[in-house]
């Protein structure tokens, strides 16, 4: 019965930890610099190696956002858009 109790229980260690970074927020990890200064204004960063993300300044932290399926990042006019409409 022992066994079967340790089995259970690294288990429901696994599931807490799948759970609990699944819900943490994005932080971009090689983020483009944000400004410190960007409190109450929208600063965006197109991500250089997918097409459907991007970076949202927020209190001086990147913090990387995905566009809506079928929709891609369009730095030009800092919003998702259709394929067709974006360069990348």
């Amino acid at each position: 019965m022992t066994m079967k109790k340790f089995e259970l229980f690294v288990f429901v260690l696994a599931a807490f930890l799948v759970v609990s970074t699944s819900a943490l927020p994005r932080v971009a990890r090689s983020a483009p610099q944000c400004p410190a200064n960007d409190v109450g204004t929208a600063v965006f960063f197109p991500d250089p190696t997918n097409c459907k993300n991007y970076y949202m300044c927020s209190w001086g932290v990147a913090h990387l956002k995905s566009c809506p399926d079928g929709l891609y990042w369009n730095k030009a006019l800092n919003v998702c858009d259709f394929a067709s409409n974006v360069i990348c």
